[in-house]
């Protein structure tokens, strides 16, 4: 079986070239093989691979297999034995449905990268391996339309340049985002000192990697900081500060060995003073799982507002006579009854 078996060429090719998938999608292609001697197809595997790779302070690295998963082939299909030449088997599977798995991520001090690999076994050798690499988006799904927001204030007392107090209020309408979309932070400022205050942003990624018990935290200037409105003495002020995602921004993801994370970071610039911050975070996600946030959110609205209108009928609703009617011979019944007592006991 496989025994005389020489391999010339293998390639992947996956349908409409695709590269990006999501867990649980189906994955179609096809295996083009050039070969000499007889394949057998049974000792053809095909699936999905994740590898990991962590780069240590020491400079080593640790590399980890995540995932490795191969799907038979159909019995129609695995029992044939081609013959030498060139030949293309069609495939398809099934992407794991596992939300605990981490996405695709190349970064400075690690990585973790999924392939499509087929394995041909050859008697007594170890199974040859091919494949090529695809981008796996795992989003997250959950609280995207949330809004965050966060406070915070200063009074401007002893051994403070100026007097008074300021204070700002910070909100972003929803917490999820799409790489490539602007950020929409507003701003509540009012100004009781005798300073004049201006408020900035700017977006941070953290990312952290975790191999064993160690592990390395970076922290990166995504978008340099953004200045709003100043603030003179006395002012209550609103504004927007828009901050641009950048197109190429990661999804946001956690997992036991990288962590990606963001958070606008939102500082009132107080002369002379210590500043006031404030860390608001927010999720990076893909337009699938943020269009599916919007429906989800529309149809709660509806749902709400039907209850709404339903409820404002009954209540405008007149009483019958007939219902009136027997209220008050209830409560007729009620007054005139003489036996019952408030300690009596129903059945």
């Amino acid at each position: 079986m496989n025994r005389n078996l020489i391999i010339k060429d293998v390639e992947i090719f996956l349908d409409r070239d695709r590269k990006i998938y999501e867990m649980d999608e189906m994955v179609h292609g096809k295996l083009r093989i050039s070969f000499q001697g007889e394949l057998h197809l049974s000792k053809l595997r095909i699936g999905i691979v994740c590898m990991s790779k962590i780069r240590n302070a020491d400079d080593t690295f640790d590399q980890k297999k995540l995932l490795e998963e191969f799907y038979e082939l159909p019995r129609a299909v695995s029992s044939q034995i081609l013959r030498s030449g060139r030949h293309e088997i069609p495939f398809r599977f099934r992407l794991p449905n596992d939300s605990e798995s981490p996405p695709s991520f190349d970064g400075r001090y690690g990585c973790i990268n999924y392939f499509v690999e087929c394995i041909i076994d050859k008697e007594g050798e170890l199974g040859h391996r091919y494949g090529v690499e695809i981008k796996l988006e795992n989003p997250v799904r959950k609280s995207l339309m949330l809004s965050v927001s966060g406070s915070s204030e200063k009074d401007l007392g002893l051994f403070c340049f100026g007097s008074g107090s300021v204070s700002i209020e910070a909100i972003i309408s929803r917490k999820g985002h799409v790489a490539g979309e602007t950020i929409k932070l507003k701003t509540l400022i009012n100004n009781t000192s005798t300073l004049k205050v201006q408020p900035r942003a700017a977006l941070y990624q953290t990312q952290i990697f975790m191999s064993g018990d160690r592990h390395r935290t970076l922290e990166i200037v995504l978008v340099d900081p953004i200045n709003g409105s100043e603030v003179d003495p006395t002012e209550v002020i609103e504004d927007i500060i828009e901050i641009p995602i950048p197109t190429r921004a990661q999804l946001t993801m956690k997992s036991t060995i990288i962590t990606i994370k963001y958070f606008v970071h939102v500082t009132l610039d107080i002369p002379h003073n210590i500043d006031l911050h404030i860390n608001l975070p927010i999720v990076i996600t893909n337009k699938s799982s943020m269009l599916e946030a919007r429906e989800l959110e529309q149809k709660q609205q509806q749902q709400h507002q039907s209850l709404n209108r339903h409820l404002n009928s009954f209540e405008d609703k007149p009483k019958s006579r007939k219902i009136l009617g027997i209220a008050s011979k209830a409560r007729q019944a009620s007054t005139s009854s003489s036996n019952y007592d408030d300690t009596d006991e129903f059945e």
